[in-house]
């Protein structure tokens, strides 16, 4: 990988396995000198093993809007989605959902 003075974008992402194994996956790359957005996905599975999600791209300097989605399982597991991106000059928009099943 070329030496460079930008910052590295990063995708991580951690399993836990039903047998509480963890499981990590990390990759590196180049980025812009630009703000970056975040894509950070995190859900509880039945038996209550985490998984993480984190995505980190190249953003706008406009200001953001988020769109946040949060919905409970059965078994009231949370799973959690939470993502940013390019925003107008319009105000805001905040979309949020929450759902029990």
């Amino acid at each position: 990988m070329n030496a460079s003075l930008r910052a590295q974008s990063l995708l991580r992402i951690r399993k836990y396995t039903e047998e509480r194994i963890p499981i990590n996956a990390m990759s590196v790359g180049k980025a812009s000198l630009t703000a970056q957005r975040l894509l950070l996905i995190r859900e509880y599975t039945q038996v209550r093993n985490p998984i993480n999600a984190v995505n980190v791209g190249k953003a706008s300097l406009t200001a953001q809007r988020l769109l946040l989605i949060r919905e409970y399982t059965q078994v009231r597991n949370p799973i959690n989605a939470v993502n940013v991106g390019k925003d107008s000059l319009v105000a805001h928009t905040l979309l949020y959902i929450r759902k029990s099943t």
